[in-house]
């Protein structure tokens, strides 16, 4: 009976434990979503400052997935109003903003994330194009009739046709 005591507490204690970690872990904390415009509370009065990244170079960039690059820029996004809210309040409060040069860093690395994504649009044919001058000029009539032009020169060529099949 001694026996059951000790290892049943110890391991229903263990399970308790268990099951309050993963509840814990399955459950999360609301947060109000305003407040991710605004830094995590520190102390501006620490000793050791604060020591933030550097910006995304073009050859790391180039290396990420179109949906890599969609996060990222998201990110970055929310990175960059953060800190021009951050710098606004400040101002408004006459205070001075910390670490200034972190938003030309944000906006560098969106810079170039959008040349990077130009860059793959430059190198990726236009499908519209490959339809064109790949398929007989019959075929691309359905496909892509949509300006006028391109439909008088269809209808001029409809002509000739069947002026030619009647002679």
């Amino acid at each position: 009976m001694f026996l059951t005591r000790v290892f049943g507490r110890t391991l229903f204690a263990a399970a308790k434990s268990e099951a309050s970690a993963a509840a814990a872990a399955s459950s999360t904390t609301w947060r109000n979503p305003l407040e991710e415009f605004f830094e995590a509370d520190r102390n501006p009065e620490d000793e050791k400052p604060v020591v933030y990244g550097r910006s995304w170079k073009a050859s790391e960039l180039r290396l990420k997935s179109w949906d890599d690059l969609q996060k990222l820029w998201y990110v970055l996004l929310k990175e960059k109003n953060m800190l021009m809210t951050q710098r606004q309040m400040l101002h408004a409060q006459n205070l001075r903003f910390p670490n200034p040069e972190r938003l030309p860093k944000v906006r560098k690395s969106m810079c170039r994330i959008k040349h990077v994504l130009t860059e793959r649009a430059m190198e990726e044919a236009d499908p519209r194009r490959l339809l064109v001058t790949s398929t007989p000029f019959f075929v691309t009539q359905s496909v892509i009739d949509t300006s006028s032009s391109m439909r008088s020169t269809m209808n001029v060529f409809n002509l000739l046709e069947e002026a030619n099949t009647d002679t």
